[in-house]
């Protein structure tokens, strides 16, 4: 007997429940239109933001590589959300971009709460996570490629 696997990303955080978010997005919609799959919707709202609604139990990884606060989950969810639906082909994938200029909005305005060295240092980190995604996130909009190993399971 064979038991099917698929390997997962690793999920280091979930939507406790289903919340909604409005985000600065030039999404390229008509106001009102829906893109949507199983565990995130993106409404338009307007020419330069969404309504993002995350269902409870939706997984993300957070900012990948990197040192992980708590002023890193909220845009690291918002990321995470629009790529996943771009890798679906629900969102058309040269909004990339925007994404990530949706999660550097995030960031500073994250950490702008904190001290003068928190702002300081962490809009540096923001502008480095940016640039990095800018440099190497083409690949995280392309669909996945499911990965099925079998073993064999001896009774």
């Amino acid at each position: 007997m064979k038991l099917y696997y698929q390997d997962t990303p690793e999920i280091l955080y979930k939507v406790a429940k289903t919340i909604s978010v409005e985000v600065p997005f030039e999404s390229r919609m008509k106001p009102g239109k829906i893109a949507a799959n199983e565990c995130v919707e993106l409404e338009a709202i307007d020419d330069e933001s969404i309504l993002l609604t995350f269902k409870a139990g939706y997984g993300y990884d957070a900012n990948s590589g990197g040192i992980r606060t708590n002023s890193w989950i909220f845009p690291s969810l918002v990321h995470d959300g629009l790529y996943n639906l771009m890798r679906d082909g629900v969102l058309d994938r040269g909004l990339r971009k925007e994404a990530d200029k949706a999660m550097l909005y995030l960031l500073k305005k994250s950490m702008a709460r904190g001290g003068y060295f928190s702002r300081k240092w962490g809009n540096a980190r923001a502008k480095m996570s940016y640039l990095a995604v800018r440099a190497f996130g083409s690949k995280h909009v392309l669909p996945r490629k499911v990965k099925v190993k079998s073993i064999r399971i001896y009774q």
